[in-house]
């Protein structure tokens, strides 16, 4: 399966967990959801605060590509190096220097990897899930975060079971 087919079926199934979890927030324990998924986010885009909920559902994207970065000549192969040395650089600034190592370190361990190796491994999806969840701001704004990527990452792995 190609990268234009993971996008497409890591958008499908997050936009359906985005619908689950709007429907969720009309629950008993809707507020304290809703919050969550409508917060503000710390980084800004022309002095606007980026809303929580955006920034997951890239992630989420990221995600459903994120596992073939063990192919050299993938767009996402490219692509993550900008995007680790981004969190690098942005848990640094916000004193998460374990984070820190963790981007540069799965930057030098993915030149090295063979395709279907660790990168497919739903393990792997949790860790870097709870890292970014870790990353941006801890269990309660970054869990969405956390989990979009892992959902992402999970879809991309179920597509590969069909080739």
């Amino acid at each position: 399966m190609g990268w234009k087919d993971h996008l497409k079926w890591g958008f499908i199934v997050i936009m359906i967990l985005t619908a689950v979890l709007f429907f969720m927030s009309f629950t008993a324990y809707g507020d304290v959801l809703e919050q969550m998924l409508w917060a503000e986010s710390e980084w800004k885009v022309m002095e606007y605060n980026v809303p929580i909920l955006l920034i997951a559902f890239i992630f989420g994207l990221y995600g459903s590509l994120f596992p073939d970065t063990d192919i050299g000549t993938s767009k996402i192969f490219r692509l993550n190096y900008i995007i680790l040395i981004g969190l690098a650089m942005y848990s640094l600034w916000t004193g998460l220097i374990i984070a820190t190592f963790i981007c540069l370190g799965l930057m030098a361990i993915i030149v090295n990897l063979k395709h279907r190796g660790m990168l497919h491994s739903m393990i792997t999806g949790i860790i870097l899930g709870v890292v970014f969840s870790v990353i941006f701001g801890g269990w309660y704004d970054g869990w969405l975060i956390g989990l979009y990527f892992i959902v992402g990452f999970a879809t991309h792995l179920g597509c590969d079971r069909g080739d």
